[in-house]
């Protein structure tokens, strides 16, 4: 089952690099740019083990990041690795 998050930072100049700043820490490659893209990567550890890889789609607005996933990942844990970069996760659907 997909899930949607949105995560929001402080700077508006800063949505982006954050977003990237994750995607690289964990594993994803990123195809796309400031404003739209995908990505697809394996989480490195135990999540990537148990999970697989993960691919989807981000939209970054003003301070906010639309983040699309095809996996149905826990809130808290995505919180977590978000957090880590400076990105707050504000909802997950």
């Amino acid at each position: 089952m997909p899930r949607s998050f949105i995560a929001q930072v402080s700077n508006p100049d800063e949505t982006f690099p954050r977003l990237k700043q994750w995607a690289d820490a964990n594993g994803y490659s990123i195809t796309g740019n400031a404003t739209q893209g995908t990505f697809r990567g394996t989480p490195s550890g135990l999540a990537g083990a148990l999970i697989g890889e993960i691919s989807g789609a981000y939209a970054v607005s003003g301070s906010e990041v639309a983040i699309q996933v095809n996996k149905d990942l826990p809130a808290g844990a995505v919180a977590n690795a978000l957090s880590r970069h400076g990105l707050r996760l504000v909802r997950a659907e």
